[in-house]
């Protein structure tokens, strides 16, 4: 026939068009999976930068930070250069590929840049986590040294070894059926126990920082304390964020069956090892000490997902719980081991990356599929085969061990002799002058914290004598030159204070009030293979389409043809669906950092460690709470309906589960749900009492009501019909589910705990006595946070991204979210502006996110011009809600009453009224005489009857179960913290840690602090300023007093006076010049001279 011809050219040109698409999807999906992965871990940079600024001295701040800005820098050059031939570049020579690759130097006849991309950030990564083992002593050239070398050789050729199928490490040892391999997904090896090794030699060669260890052989350190708690936690808050994305996005590609569910399985593990982690750290050290520990505890949570990179793709979520509290107590033993041999690690980055990552090499074969712990449970159980199970999974651990040695052994090859190398020539460590007075001067010219730059300039409310003790009250006095910076400040503060412990010092201070990431250890699925598709139980199973041949059976051809187009599409909407949650899931997770930052500026400093902590432990305990309970009550099926209308009862502790991409989606809705509580007591609330709620919302009051809401079979999802009206629970993103549950726990919470001391006078007078924040600037970070979070809370909640105009309906979703936001922003400010005359940032702030929240319920189902309404509407519910609570005398000091509560309320009504099908639609075509607008009418009514019916339902509910347990907690004395703790602040009291321990400021400039100091003349202009002053109130007096405007020269004359070791101090009464360009002259005074008493402040 004529036609057969032309049938078999149309079915083999269709067959090269399917191939295309297959091969166009995958390459183009995989590129953009790991070019968004590598940038969020490109990130980390950032937080191991503010990880270690926090936990270093003021005066080595800048010397951290372009450490670790260098270090991306640094990385890039060496791994373009040699570092990815090294690493995987073939080698023609079999025996030499065992070892190192020789091919593609500089990238030349180079495509794969995804790869390249992933693979330098994980370079990057592994050089970075030496720094924090050296800080603070490291001379800059040696930090250069071991970068390069890092990143351009050590970690390469490892990487080759373990990640390339020519090297030694990844085809292991064959013996009849024995067969091991390199087992790590994600770098616990190759990156962090090599990073991890080599920062142990440093700080042992190195030697301690001065003054770290007392001299009689004490087994106790002298603790240095980091500068700022606040920035140490940004940077674990980053960290934590950018693991999810070093640890799923090691996956490499997203386009086979089954691989979006093994990146949402390792997302979900790394949150849980470091969630078991931390709460195992954080438990021991209290019973041991008495304190929730905050920086120890993000250093156990680092430590957790560090040991989940190894097998966090191949374990279920219960190998979490071993996995997590193995690294946490391992974390504990080797942090108290460098302290007991004396090696000085002041980021404890051989605890965190070393321990991490032997123990997650070694526990992947312990928990990890077909791992001792299935075998040894075969073999109880007298499965066949077993034997042959258990000898291959020991010899799995056995080859590891030989890894985990060859790992350590050249990292110590490279890096042993060129820090010894560099100590015999005097670059290691800098002079014991420099490190006293620290390295942002003398070796970067940059001061963190230029005294110069600060002051109010308020001179109405900072006038001469306001607010200062009065000096004949007071048992000491402390001159200070205006010239001095406010680490000098505090350094004097310090030696002349006779208050001996930092406790004290601090509440008298503050009073006053692949095959990149797969990692080419990861076997790619083979012809044959069956992999697990994440929705389904069925499997697919993997083929080569390129080996059909052609055959005269046109009708099974057209068949396969037509397979495959739908395992096509089979594929990509699983991966990509997947992907698309994960994603969003991650960012919403970082919203746990905005909250933090939000609360910890809007409380008084003696308070921020303890802000702080809560919401690190926010996501810690809530994805405990929803993994063991919280899932299967939500979206758990009941067989019995009746039941089912009301809670779930299936999958606990993720049983028979792989739906994880969602399972990761639902969680950070839970950890955002408890999360809100927290600004509502601030300042005033027992740990244990938001160890409870936290526990108590994550894990029943949340998930019972998703299930009402959400879950098909839930009352409020079903609602009511009557004849041709029905209804249903209309709530996009949780306006109701997490905002109104959150916003109204928050009300009893804080109405039931009472306001902080302080907040409102005892006149019955209406106005408050306003408590201020300690930093507008961190208010706004946080603000800017979960700006950006909400963006993938509401966008994200479409939950699926492959169907026809979906991608739209994200993109509505985030329009209208911005929008409502905006027009909530510009209400409030506006209003606030012809009232009280000032721009205010702060309430427009929370007037934003109470936008963001109105928009939650309907941000999808509604065209942007309704924005105008929502966005208005919920700026003028947050100021009604906001002034009722002062009125009312119930202090809220985050007003997360009225953001949450009041953004839920509005959003939920706002979505029945100005959605597609809502009531506005619906009188507009009543008017206009439209068929049927009296049938719409009819039913937009009821539906917003319905949602007031939910409405009271999610307030009922969500009050039925806190209000009993905060009313228990405050019979039993253990709801809010006794007074003296409320005063002096929660920080010192209960976390041992304050946010900016004084001791950790100050140069050390002895020979310029002396004890008599450099003041203005007393006859004409003299300061005498008392040891309780505030950094801020000390700043604004060097502003109105200073007649020094040039920072530069201040810091020349006070090195010129350093470096010479001049003992010649000015004596009393004498005149000095302050500054060369002024004709201005200071005399010296004794402070402690009560006849001196001009110009007193």
């Amino acid at each position: 026939m004529a036609s057969t011809p032309n049938y078999t050219a149309q079915i083999m040109q269709l067959q090269k068009e399917i191939d295309q698409i297959r091969a166009d999807f995958t390459d183009n999906d995989n590129a953009f999976f790991l070019c968004s992965m590598a940038i969020i871990i490109f990130l980390m940079q950032c937080g191991f930068a503010f990880l270690e600024a926090g936990a270093v001295r003021s005066k080595n701040t800048t010397n951290i930070l372009i450490k670790n800005l260098l270090d991306s820098c640094i990385a890039i050059v060496g791994y373009w250069s040699l570092g990815w031939a090294f690493a995987y570049g073939d080698a023609s020579n079999s025996t030499a590929g065992l070892f190192i690759g020789y091919s593609q130097f500089f990238l030349a006849n180079f495509t794969d840049y995804p790869k390249f991309f992933f693979q330098y950030v994980f370079a990057a990564t592994s050089a970075t986590i030496v720094s924090g083992a050296v800080a603070e002593r490291c001379e800059f050239v040696t930090y250069i040294v071991y970068c390069s070398v890092i990143s351009t050789f050590v970690y390469p050729i490892l990487t080759h070894w373990g990640w390339h199928p020519q090297g030694w490490m990844l085809q292991g040892i064959t013996s009849g059926i024995i067969k091991t391999t390199y087992l790590d997904f994600a770098g616990a090896g190759v990156v962090h126990l090599c990073g991890g090794s080599i920062s142990f030699v440093a700080a042992l060669i190195m030697g301690p920082r001065i003054g770290k260890f007392p001299k009689d052989g004490e087994e106790e350190s002298d603790e240095i304390k980091g500068h700022s708690v606040p920035f140490a936690a940004l940077g674990g808050f980053i960290l934590m964020f950018g693991f999810l994305a070093f640890n799923g996005g090691s996956m490499a590609d997203i386009v086979k069956p089954g691989e979006g569910y093994i990146v949402a399985l390792a997302m979900v593990n790394t949150i849980l090892c470091g969630a078991f982690a931390a709460l195992t750290y954080l438990i021991m050290h209290y019973i041991t000490h008495g304190k929730w520990t905050l920086l120890l505890t993000i250093n156990a949570c680092l430590a957790g997902m560090v040991s989940a990179c190894a097998g966090c793709n191949r374990m279920e979520p219960w190998g979490s719980v071993f996995v997590g509290t193995g690294s946490g107590l391992i974390y504990l033993a080797l942090s108290k081991m460098m302290i007991w041999f004396k090696i000085d690690d002041p980021l404890d980055a051989f605890a965190v990356h070393a321990g991490g990552g032997f123990w997650g090499l070694i526990s992947t074969v312990i928990v990890g599929h077909e791992g001792i712990a299935y075998a040894v449970a075969h073999a109880i159980g007298g499965k066949d085969g077993a034997n042959n199970e258990v000898a291959q999974s020991f010899a799995q651990l056995g080859w590891q061990f030989v890894c985990i040695a060859a790992i350590v052994t050249w990292s110590w090859l490279w890096m042993v002799p060129i820090f010894l190398f560099l100590k015999k020539i005097g670059k290691l460590r800098v002079s014991e002058e420099v490190e006293i007075n620290g390295l942002d001067i003398y070796k970067h010219g940059e001061s963190a914290y230029p005294l110069h730059a600060y002051g109010h300039g308020w001179h109405e409310f900072e006038a001469t004598g306001h607010g200062l003790p009065h000096a004949k009250n007071r048992g000491r006095t402390l001159s200070v030159n205006a010239e001095m910076s406010l680490e000098q400040l505090a350094a004097v503060y310090e030696r002349t204070s006779s208050i001996s412990h930092e406790q004290e010092a601090t509440k008298r201070l503050f009073a006053p009030h692949n095959d990149a990431s797969r990692k080419t250890s990861k076997v790619r699925s083979q012809n044959g293979e069956h992999l697990p598709n994440s929705k389904k139980s069925s499997s697919y199973q993997v083929h080569d389409s390129s080996n059909m041949t052609s055959t005269p059976n046109y009708t099974a051809q057209i068949i396969q043809l037509q397979n495959e187009v739908i395992q096509i599409r089979a594929d990509f909407t699983d991966n990509e669906n997947a992907f698309f949650l994960c994603s969003m899931a991650m960012i919403i997770f970082f919203m746990q950092c905005g909250f933090a930052f939000l609360e910890a500026g809007a409380v008084r400093s003696k308070n921020t460690t303890n802000i702080l902590i809560k919401n690190l432990l926010d996501s810690c305990i809530a994805i405990v709470g929803y993994w063991a309970f919280g899932w299967a009550l939500a979206y758990g099926e009941a067989s019995n309906p009746t039941v089912g209308l009301f809670i779930g009862h299936s999958q606990f502790f993720l049983a028979n589960f792989t739906n994880y991409p969602k399972f990761f989606f639902q969680y950070v809705f839970a950890a955002t749900s408890s999360t809100i509580v927290s600004g509502a007591v601030a300042e005033r609330c027992e740990f244990i009492t938001y160890i409870v709620y936290v526990t108590v919302i994550s894990t029943f009051v949340y998930p019972i009501l998703t299930h009402w809401g959400w879950h098909p079979q839930g009352w409020m999802f079903l609602g009511f019909s009557s004849g041709s009206i029905s209804t249903t629970y209309l709530d996009y993103a949780g306006s109701g589910m997490v905002h109104l549950c959150g916003g109204s726990i928050s009300l009893v919470a804080a109405y039931i705990m009472g306001p902080r001391i302080g907040k409102f006078p005892k006149d019955d007078e209406e106005e408050s006595d306003e408590i201020k924040g300690h930093s507008v600037p961190f208010v706004a970070l946080g603000g800017f946070i979960l700006m950006f979070g909400f963006l993938a809370f509401n966008g994200g909640s479409q939950a699926d991204i492959v169907k026809p105009g979906e991608g739209d309906i994200v993109a509505l979703s985030m329009v209208n979210t911005f929008l409502c936001g905006a027009f909530a922003s510009f209400t409030y400010l506006i209003i606030h502006y012809i009232t009280h005359g000032k721009w205010t940032l702060l309430l427009t702030i929370n007037a934003c996110l109470t936008g963001m929240v109105s928009a939650c319920a309907g941000c999808n189902r509604m065209e942007p011009w309704g924005s105008f309404f929502v966005g208005t509407g919920a700026g003028l519910i947050y100021l009604a809600l906001s002034k009722l609570m002062i009125r009312l005398k119930i202090d809220d000091p985050l007003d997360a009453f009225a953001v949450h509560a009041g953004g839920g309320f509005w959003g939920l009504i706002s979505a029945v009224v100005f959605a597609h099908d809502g009531i506005v639609y619906a009188v507009f075509h009543a008017f206009g005489g439209q068929r049927g607008a009296g049938h719409e009418l009819a039913q937009s009514f009821a539906q917003l009857g319905w949602q007031f019916v939910c409405i009271i339902a999610i307030i009922t509910w969500s009050c039925f179960w806190l209000i009993p347990i905060f009313l228990f907690l405050r019979k039993i004395g253990k709801l809010r913290v006794p007074e003296q703790v409320e005063v002096n602040g929660l920080d010192i009291f209960k976390h041992g840690e304050s946010a900016y321990p004084l001791h950790a400021y100050g140069h050390g400039w002895h020979e310029f602090e002396a004890t008599t100091q450099v003041v203005p003349n007393a006859k004409k202009k003299s300061v005498r300023v008392d040891t309780e002053m505030s950094l801020e109130h000390l700043a604004a007096v060097y502003e109105r007093t200073s007649s020094v405007p040039y920072e530069q020269e201040t810091t020349k004359r006070l090195f010129d006076a350093s470096r010479k070791n001049s003992r010649a101090r000015p004596q009393v009464g004498e005149y000095v010049t302050s500054n060369p360009k002024k004709s201005t002259s200071y005399q010296v005074y004794d402070s402690n001279d009560k006849d001196n008493e001009n110009g007193r402040i």
